[in-house]
């Protein structure tokens, strides 16, 4: 008889769990590495998001006065259903209280 041969080399199924692992690994430590700068809390959408949180738990709603750019004095109201009054200025949406983009 003869003596069975040996096989050299991987399988499919080898090299994907490798590829698997590797995509895992890179996957965590790109994660990891990014930088995410931190949120400026004296930004008025800062502040109006912190206000509108407060109005959404506490049930009752809050004015804020700020400054815009100009230095033009703005009042923002929010309301405990958590919309937000008066916040134009900052491209914040009245219904949600979530920053918008810029209307060209």
């Amino acid at each position: 008889m003869t003596a069975p041969h040996r096989r050299r080399g991987t399988t499919l199924i080898e090299l994907l769990v490798v590829l698997a692992v590797l995509a895992i690994l890179t996957s965590v430590v790109t994660l990891s590495a990014r930088v995410v700068p931190p949120a400026d809390e004296t930004s008025p959408a800062r502040r109006i998001a912190t206000a509108r949180a407060r109005a959404t738990s506490l049930g009752r709603g809050e004015t804020l006065v700020l400054r815009d750019d100009s230095g033009q004095v703005v009042v923002v109201r929010t309301q405990p259903d958590g919309s937000v009054l008066g916040a134009r200025a900052w491209h914040v949406n009245r219904t949600t209280g979530e920053p918008t983009h810029a209307q060209p």
